[in-house]
């Protein structure tokens, strides 16, 4: 099982008291952006498209999301 690929979505916020970032979703398969709208229906197109090739902080935004792929029985190390 440790070769096995999942796809993990987090979300960051900008705050003073955040402490790194929070898990969203787990995929067993890369998510498409039908998949990324279902699972975030109040995010704009743009968002949801962005997240679709990884997902980051763009600009200014107070709130972010990441898509990365890590591998089963793997320490989780934060975005990258």
């Amino acid at each position: 099982m440790a070769n096995t690929k999942l796809w993990v979505i987090t979300r960051e916020i900008n705050e003073y008291h955040q402490d790194g970032d929070y898990l969203v979703a787990v995929f067993h398969t890369q998510p498409d952006f039908n998949d990324l709208s279902k699972l975030l229906p109040n995010q704009p197109s743009m968002v949801i498209d962005r997240l679709t090739r990884g997902g980051g902080r763009e600009h200014d935004e107070g709130e972010w999301f990441n898509l990365m792929e890590i591998r089963s029985g793997k320490m989780y190390t934060g975005s990258y």
